[in-house]
Parts: structure tokens; sequence; C-alpha cells
């Protein structure tokens, strides 16, 4: 039920995508998106069958929680990402921001609620260690690390903090993504590095997105390991 969900508001991915890609208001820019969205079928239908495929993995794993329900939004909004980047080669501000703030707000109220701030303290800490060690990078090749990259890391690690429930274990999250994301982003690399018969910069989100929701999905299993 909850895949089915995914899959009929795919579109809604797809639509979105095109508009926060631009820098127009929003509203004009839900307009022009969907002249593309029309013009583009196999696109909508591609974010449609992730969307899906994201959403029926996020009830499997979490169930009808509120956990689960966090999830299934994060994970439409870094399938949002993912599109925007491949296309774009950027990760817009007006996405990553608000989404950092929103998911530092969730963390917030879940301490309140639970009357327990340690998963808050873990997302924190998850947060600083994604984002200042991809800052870092950043710092050291600019060109080979974007500040869009910087940024989504930030609300990468407070996802990975908070499942994690822990500052050691947000750390180790952290070293795990980092690590499934470097794999990922090293295969993509080759295949393009064999296909253009050259080196040439690519988008590393997806790699990021793919590292995260990776380790989301076997949090228990990583850090019990």
């Amino acid at each position: 039920m909850i895949g089915a969900t995914g899959l009929l508001t795919g579109p809604l991915v797809a639509l979105m995508a095109s508009a926060l890609a631009t820098r127009e208001p929003l509203a004009v820019a839900v307009r022009g998106a969907r002249a593309e969205v029309r013009g583009r079928p196999l696109r909508t239908v591609a974010c449609a069958v992730v969307h899906g495929a994201l959403w029926a993995t996020a009830a499997l794993r979490w169930g009808p929680t509120w956990a689960g329900l966090v999830m299934a939004g994060l994970f439409s909004l870094l399938l949002v990402v993912s599109v925007i980047d491949v296309e774009h080669s950027r990760i817009p501000d007006r996405l990553s921001r608000p989404a950092a703030a929103a998911g530092l707000a969730l963390a917030g109220l879940g301490a309140l609620v639970g009357r327990d701030a340690t998963p808050l303290l873990a997302a924190l800490v998850g947060s600083a260690a994604f984002g200042g060690s991809l800052g870092v990078a950043h710092l050291a090749s600019p060109r080979g690390m974007g500040r869009g990259d910087v940024k989504l890391a930030v609300l990468l690690g407070l996802a990975l903090g908070w499942v994690a429930r822990s500052p050691v274990a947000a750390l180790a999250a952290v070293v795990a993504a980092v690590i499934v994301a470097s794999l990922v982003g090293t295969a993509v690399g080759l295949l393009l590095l064999i296909r253009r018969r050259r080196n040439a910069p690519y988008p590393f989100g997806p790699a990021l997105v793919a590292g995260t929701v990776v380790t989301l999905l076997a949090a228990e299993r990583l850090l019990a390991a």
C-alpha cells in the first residue's frame, strides 16, 4: 500500500525536481515544470518507480511508525536532490537549507516528546561529522567536492545520527556512509571515464544519498558489528 502510494506520487517528485532546479519563484517554476514533465514521460516513470520502491523500503524497515513517516519524507527529498544533481550538477540551497532546518526541528521535537536529548545530540554529532568531513574535502579540492554536497551532508548527518541514537554510533554511521558513498562514486567515475575517455567532474550528490540510504537501512546491523 505504501509502495503504491509512493508510485502514484512519483510524478510529483519529477515536477518538484524540475521546479526547484530553477532560480525562479516557486509558483512560476512549477508552471514551467509541468511542461517539462509532460514532455519527458520516461523520466517521470523512472521517478515514480524509484519513489515507490523507496517508500516501500521505508515501510518494510520502520513500519507504520513516526520514524517510518519521517524516513519516507526524507527519501522523497533525497530523490529530488539526486535528480537535480544528475541533471544540473548542483544542489540548490533553497532545498538543502530548509530541509536541514526541518530535520533539526524534528530531532529537537523528538527529544522534547521522548524526554531524551541523546538522539538529538547524536544527530548534531552526525551532522557536524559528515558536514565537517566534506567541508574539509571541499577546501582541499573545490572542483572535486562542491559546496552543495557539503550542505547536503549536514542534512544526511542529521538523519544518520538520529537513527544511530548515540554520538559514538553516529560517528560510526557517518564513516559507513562515507565508505559506501566513496565506493559508489568510484564505480560511477570509472564508468564515466570509460564512456567519455577523459577524466571530468561528475555529480557526487547521488553517491552521498546512496551511501546514506544504505547505512540508514542497515544501521542496526552495521552498528552492532
